[in-house]
């Protein structure tokens, strides 16, 4: 038997060809065909204008299709050249151009090796919005099926990052982008069809003025857009706060409060939609709360004359037992987005040198970090680092020093000899999840200074009710116990009882742990719970591990 064997190889056409002789078989093989396009997105303004795109193929010949009147496609060689006319409409329009690559149909089967590329590109209308105009942050509101802008030259405000030295090793200026990307966007009630239309299409990034374009669907929600570099890391990331109820203040306190959670779509009572979104003490990103509905959860009695009985007790945490899950259901919806959710899997790694693990929170912006626990059966409640490498080493009777960061800015002012002076009163970070012209509370905005060490007692001046508190000797606002996701992840207590961030740092360095309002049986407070072992019920109350919603504040 003989073989007979004939290589070919075209650098134009770039096909390779093998012909195998077996008495009267031919067999050809082609090889796998490649497209690349010196972009994938690109961006015009209302004026118009005209943009250029390189393809490269080791095809003989590339083709693409694009259905849209309003643009003007000239393939000249290996260049597509695009021009539009100034935009009358008021809305912007996207314009999809299909680029295809085939096989040569003599040599290889067509339909099995052929390549795509898809190419965006989006033109501005007249009444485009631009979010950033009041200022950057990590989060902007917008109404729904609105064409919207914002610039993505800087992280967060652009200012400071607490004491994280990140700026000092990524700075605060954003480089190396190359297309935006929706990485997640959500309904409150898990509907994934309506999910889907929070955001209309794909944001586009401009390069040249370092911004990105989307418009909104028409269905109120969030999600979140980032802007990448060519290998899909994510450089950073932007919270869409979708609603078409503006957000209204109330003024307590020395302090504009807003009417509703960071991220909810009302503060109606009993309407899950006013659970707002969860975010891990001094990170930007959002998570989303329980999809579940509101159920009434039966309470013990922790009163001083309470008369449960040890059966009546095991009864209402039987029925606690077949609730919650009910109750606490995960939101891990992602629309059209590319993003999936990590909520139970990820354990940060144990750091020591600041910005610690910020990086890798800035590039997943979907992973929760979960607690960590140390060889010596200690646990770390931050996130972020710990402090001092000695407790990591030390005796089985010392517990880890945790990191003392402000990721979030800070309320007083003070120094001492070991430590720099913290931010003024108002500081703002990069970090802070707040849209533009608001800040995460500080420890002062609920009218108590806030234990370092335990809990400072507010339940005067709440009220329980309809599954929340209404705050009646403050601003007068319902605070929906929107529950949490606790230091392994999981969602707990959901219309069961609540905990809001501040701010606020505990200067007890030792227990990783954020000052908050909490609400803990009939009590209400302000602080943090300490105890060992943050995985039973509600000890984790505090750690910067646990996400919690957040209200507002004006700067």
């Amino acid at each position: 038997m003989k073989h007979n064997i004939l290589l070919a190889f075209a650098i134009g056409g770039a096909i390779m060809s093998a012909t195998a002789c077996n008495d009267d078989e031919e067999i050809f093989y082609a090889p796998q065909v490649t497209l690349e396009t010196s972009s994938r997105e690109a961006f015009f303004p209302v004026e118009g204008g005209q943009k250029t795109v390189f393809v490269s193929s080791n095809a003989s010949s590339w083709s693409y299709e694009c259905e849209e009147d309003w643009l003007i496609i000239i393939k000249d060689n290996d260049r597509l050249i695009m021009s539009a006319d100034k935009n009358l409409d008021p809305d912007s329009r996207t314009a999809v151009i299909t680029i295809s690559a085939s096989a040569d149909p003599e040599t290889g089967d067509a339909d099995k090796n052929n390549a795509v590329k898809r190419f965006k590109l989006i033109q501005a209308g007249n009444s485009v919005v631009d979010l950033s105009a009041a200022g950057t942050a990590n989060c902007y509101m917008a109404g729904t099926s609105v064409s919207c802008s914002f610039s993505a030259k800087v992280k967060g405000n652009g200012k400071g990052d607490g004491y994280s030295k990140y700026i000092d090793a990524y700075g605060v200026d954003i480089k190396d982008a190359v297309y935006a990307d929706l990485l997640w966007e959500a309904t409150y009630d898990a509907d994934r069809t309506r999910s889907g239309k929070i955001i209309d299409g794909s944001p586009v990034y401009d390069s040249a003025t370092g911004t990105v374009w989307f418009k909104t669907g028409p269905v109120e929600g969030n999600a979140v857009i980032a802007v990448c570099k060519a290998d899909g890391e994510v450089i950073w990331s932007w919270h869409i706060w979708v609603t078409d109820k503006p957000v209204a203040t109330k003024f307590f306190n020395n302090v504009e409060w807003m009417d509703r959670n960071l991220g909810a779509l009302n503060n109606t009572p009993g309407d899950i939609a006013n659970r707002g979104t969860f975010y891990q003490w001094g990170r930007k990103d959002p998570f989303m709360p329980s999809t579940g509905e509101y159920i009434d959860m039966p309470r013990h009695d922790y009163s001083e004359n309470s008369n449960e009985t040890a059966e009546q007790e095991a009864e209402i945490d039987a029925e606690l037992a077949k609730l919650r899950p009910l109750a606490n259901v995960f939101n891990t919806q992602v629309g059209d987005g590319s993003a999936k959710w990590v909520l139970a899997d990820y354990v940060p790694n144990i750091c020591f040198t600041a910005p610690g693990n910020i990086p890798q929170s800035v590039s997943h912006p979907t992973t929760f970090f979960q607690c960590q626990s140390s060889s010596l059966g200690d646990y770390i409640f931050d996130w972020y680092l710990v402090l001092d490498k000695a407790d990591y080493s030390g005796d089985n009777d010392r517990v880890f020093m945790q990191s003392h960061s402000h990721l979030w800015g800070e309320s007083e002012v003070a120094e001492s000899n070991d430590k720099p002076t913290v931010p003024q009163t108002g500081y703002k970070s990069i970090f802070d999840p707040c849209p533009p012209g608001y800040v995460v509370p500080t420890q002062g905005s609920y009218a108590t200074v806030g234990a370092d060490q335990w809990l400072d007692l507010v339940t005067d001046d709440w009220v329980r009710a309809d599954y929340g508190y209404v705050w009646t000797k403050g601003t007068g606002d319902y605070f929906p116990c929107a529950g949490g996701m606790d230091v392994s992840g999981r969602l707990r207590y959901t219309g069961e009882d609540m905990m809001y961030w501040s701010a606020k740092e505990l200067d007890n360095v030792n227990y990783g742990k954020a000052g908050g309002l909490v609400s803990l049986y009939h009590y209400v407070a302000f602080g943090a719970v300490y105890e060992n072992n943050p995985f039973t019920d509600f000890y984790s109350f505090g750690a910067r591990c646990w996400a919690a919603p957040i209200r507002c504040v004006k700067e």
